[in-house]
């Protein structure tokens, strides 16, 4: 992968030796995994002397499919029963934690924190991601690295007390720079001062992509992305309605003679939903051989044999327009929103939460009848989107 084209000086540089890459990479989900490799490959453009870390999920498969060193994001102690732990309060493990971030960040130039939307308590508490995400920048600066934030996502933090924690984790960056506008407005309004950051969009825009093919006339193909969506704190309720809804939404496009082909981007959590949604239609959507989808160059090739998306995952909403398909998004997010906007399909939003089964079927209509039109629109945004982001890191990189 060398599509990006970062070049700042290197000579100004080179003092960097040695940057730390955090965040959720290794998780199964297939956006985040396209963040970290469009982080490091834009690090490797831009500082090239530098030794790269990862800080992930799953520090195996980072090393092994990227080739460099990588560390936990959290370790238990292998010496303990976890039962033992909660017994102890956790304290265990909580100072074990602490002497792992700190003897990660020692001789550390800079800590990257890039993508994803890292700033939220999704399904989380306190003591989740939000006290690790804390840790690791105190860490950071206890030992003395600069932080940088880039191209990350904020919002919403619901517990006011993760709340806090992200606030000053925040706090603590030299440099941040937004993947929208949304997200840049919810930090002002927590009382960070975000007047010099940047809005740059989202990195996983530099990922490369098939070429995209012109498609035929007559009836559609059409991706319909599937999550498993419980809303932001687990609600079974919100999750059989939007089930429901992704049910009638496919008995239609068959009904009007479109092909489905099903989307996901997270597994296994996905093809949870998938599942379901399989009983209740009472017929397999995914071959055997789709559902050991694994990557994000995956929902790519899978996106370039679709007309049309309608996509729930956000990023699997990026990888239909870096393929400049037209997509109708069933959002869950501001950033949803934010990116559709720009990307000129604005009209085209619905709220996963508030589905409105007509409604969504004549956005669907109208976005498969006119796609050839839609699609030259996000051909000509999406375009203006990379160049801007492009050149707003390396403003970010080398601010003036």
């Amino acid at each position: 992968m060398r599509a990006i084209q970062l070049q700042p000086d290197a000579a100004t540089m080179s003092w960097r030796r040695r940057i730390l890459v955090l965040g959720t990479y290794g998780g199964g989900n297939f956006g985040n995994d396209a963040c970290f490799e469009a982080t490091l490959e834009w690090l490797r453009a831009a500082f090239t002397n530098a030794s790269i870390v990862a800080v992930c999920a799953d520090p195996v498969l980072a090393s092994g499919r990227f080739g460099i060193a990588a560390v936990s994001l959290r370790v238990f102690p292998s010496f303990l029963p976890r039962w033992l732990d909660t017994l102890l309060l956790r304290q265990p493990s909580l100072w074990l934690n602490w002497l792992v971030c700190l003897r990660a960040l020692k001789r550390c130039d800079l800590l990257v924190v890039a993508g994803t939307g890292t700033i939220h308590d999704f399904r989380d508490r306190p003591w989740g991601w939000p006290s690790r995400f804390l840790r690791w920048m105190l860490a950071a600066r206890l030992q003395g690295a600069s932080i940088w934030f880039a191209c990350v996502g904020a919002g919403p933090v619901i517990n006011p007390v993760s709340r806090l924690m992200m606030v000053w984790a925040a706090k603590l960056a030299a440099r941040r720079c937004y993947r929208d506008e949304s997200s840049r407005t919810y930090m002002s309004a927590q009382g960070v001062d975000e007047s010099q950051s940047l809005v740059t969009g989202d990195i996983a825009f530099l990922m490369p992509a098939p070429t995209p093919s012109d498609r035929g006339v007559g009836q559609a193909v059409v991706g319909v992305g599937v999550m498993n969506y419980r809303g932001w704190r687990t609600n079974e309720k919100v999750y059989r309605a939007y089930i429901e809804s992704m049910a009638h939404l496919i008995e239609w496009l068959k009904f009007k003679g479109h092909k489905v082909r099903i989307l996901i981007g997270q597994r296994p959590t996905d093809l949870i939903a998938v599942d379901d949604l399989e009983a209740r239609l009472g017929y397999a959507l995914m071959s055997d051989a789709e559902r050991e989808v694994s990557s994000y160059q995956d929902i790519l090739r899978t996106v370039a044999n679709t007309d049309v998306v309608v996509a729930s995952r956000y990023h699997v909403q990026i990888a239909a327009l870096k393929m400049r398909r037209p997509v109708l998004s069933i959002s869950y997010g501001p950033m949803n929103d934010d990116l559709m906007r720009a990307a000129g399909l604005g009209e085209f939003l619905h709220d996963i939460e508030r589905i409105d089964h007509r409604t969504l079927i004549f956005q669907c209509d109208r976005l498969i009848n006119m796609r050839f039109h839609f699609g030259k629109v996000v051909q000509t945004e999406i375009k203006t989107l990379e160049a801007g982001l492009h050149e707003r890191l390396r403003a970010f990189i080398s601010p003036s």
